[in-house]
Parts: C-alpha cells; sequence; structure tokens
C-alpha cells in the first residue's frame, strides 16, 4: 500500500460556467490527481483539468443516474487511499442540495482527511442573471429555498411558502412551474404575485422569463431547455428583467 497520504476536497464549481470557480478550487483543481465531476456544469471545465489526471463523470439529471452515490463515494474513498490528491468537483455550492453531506460522512467514516471549498450558488446566480436582489429592503427579508422535487408529492404543503417579506427559490423544479403557481394561489397567495423562471445561469444559452403566479398557472411559463432551472417567487421578483425575445448570452 501506498504510503503518500491522499486528500479530497470538495469544490464548489459554480453554476455552470468556469468564470465563476473560486480562486481556491481553480488552484485545488490545477493540482488535482484525481478528479469526479458533475452533471451541472459546462463543458469548458474540462480544459482546466490536469492532463495526467484520473477524470470521472458522475453526473445526475432528470432521474437519470450514471453513478449511484454509493459509487461516487467509495471513487472518493479510494483515491484518497491510494495517496491520490482528489477533487470533488459539484455544482453550485457543495452544501446545497448536492448530497456534499453524504460524502462527508463517507469520508469521515474511511478516516479520509478532506476540506470543503465553497462555491458561488445558483441561488444568487439566477437572481443575478435577472439583474434583482432576492434580498430588497421593504420587499424581502428572507429566503425560501427548496428542492423542486418536493413539488412532485400530492400532498405538499403551499402554506409555509407564503411568509411574509420572503423570497421563495426554487431549485431542479422548472418543470413544476405550473402546480407551484396554481398551489400558491390556492394557499392564498394573490395571483399577481412575481414569478420568475431562470435557466442556464452564467452559460451562453441563458434565459430569464417573468410572470405573475396566475399566467403561470395557466401555463405562461414553459422550459426552454433540460437544462437546470431556477424559479423565483416574491415581490422583490417584479424587480426582475427579462431576457430580450431569442436573445442569448454572449460567451464571455
Amino acid at each position: 500500500m501506498t504510503s503518500k497520504i491522499g486528500f479530497v476536497s470538495l469544490v464548489g464549481a459554480g453554476p455552470g460556467h468556469p468564470d465563476y470557480l473560486t480562486v481556491k478550487g481553480a488552484r485545488v483543481l490545477s493540482q488535482a490527481e484525481v478528479i469526479v465531476y458533475d452533471a451541472l456544469i459546462s463543458d469548458e471545465f474540462r480544459a482546466l483539468f490536469p492532463a495526467n489526471s484520473e477524470i470521472y463523470f458522475v453526473g445526475k439529471r432528470c432521474g437519470r443516474h450514471s453513478t449511484s452515490q454509493e459509487e461516487i463515494c467509495a471513487l472518493l474513498v479510494n483515491g484518497a487511499q491510494r495517496g491520490k490528491r482528489v477533487v470533488r468537483l459539484k455544482g453550485g455550492d457543495p452544501g446545497l442540495f448536492s448530497r456534499g453531506g453524504e460524502e462527508i460522512l463517507a469520508l469521515r467514516a474511511a478516516g479520509v482527511s478532506f476540506e470543503i471549498i465553497p462555491g458561488v450558488s445558483s441561488v444568487f446566480a439566477g437572481a443575478a442573471a435577472a439583474l434583482f436582489s432576492p434580498t430588497h429592503r421593504g420587499l424581502s427579508n428572507r429566503l425560501l429555498v427548496f428542492d423542486g422535487h418536493a413539488l412532485r408529492h400530492d400532498d405538499f404543503d403551499f402554506r409555509p411558502l407564503l411568509a411574509h417579506q420572503a423570497t421563495t427559490v426554487v431549485l431542479m423544479g422548472s418543470r413544476q412551474v405550473e402546480r407551484l403557481a396554481a398551489g400558491l394561489i390556492g394557499a392564498g397567495a394573490s395571483p399577481e404575485l412575481p414569478i420568475a423562471l431562470v435557466e442556464n445561469a452564467t452559460l451562453v444559452d441563458e434565459h430569464v422569463a417573468v410572470s405573475t403566479l396566475a399566467r403561470a398557472a395557466a401555463g405562461d411559463l414553459v422550459p426552454r431547455s433540460d437544462g437546470p432551472g431556477i424559479i423565483y417567487v416574491g415581490a422583490a421578483v417584479a424587480l426582475a428583467q427579462a431576457s430580450p425575445s431569442g436573445a442569448a448570452k454572449a460567451a464571455a
């Protein structure tokens, strides 16, 4: 067995484009000997991977799992036990709906040393794409962030989302826009409450659409792609700006 001590870095890659990778994340990635990365980052990241590194794609999207979470954890542990510098490159921030907690527990159980390098969350990248602040004095003094997969459940309770002066942020829920809007109205929200759908934030096909709950419940907000989408609901969303019709973000 190798006497070299391995180490794992759980790195937040940011919302998609490599420009949003932190300086520390980029430095650690440049030194990686094993890279385990997911589907929520652009192909441009591969240009940052060291030429001789072992590379494993373990992306999950829309229920199509290429690699189980147990297998991902095993890759991280195995790489470290072989004395390698391992980078687990995760879309957004490692601690927000990324199963980073499960990987932390697996590394601890195996006695593997690790670090967590935060990343720019899509919660804020999406709002930046729509040119508004999700918290705004007099409009929103709190954020309610949840996983949109929960909206698929028939018994989902929309009432907790009606908190006063809050912006509700739904990740991984772009296919549930109509259900969300109708459920909020049914729970007592104003049909004129603003709602926005941001898709592929920071990428070349970034798109922002702004509407109201009433129009969204009637099918006004339809996802344009299979890419990641973020939904924002609340008074502060009235300040968001939609993408011009047919426009796409210019490549940097």
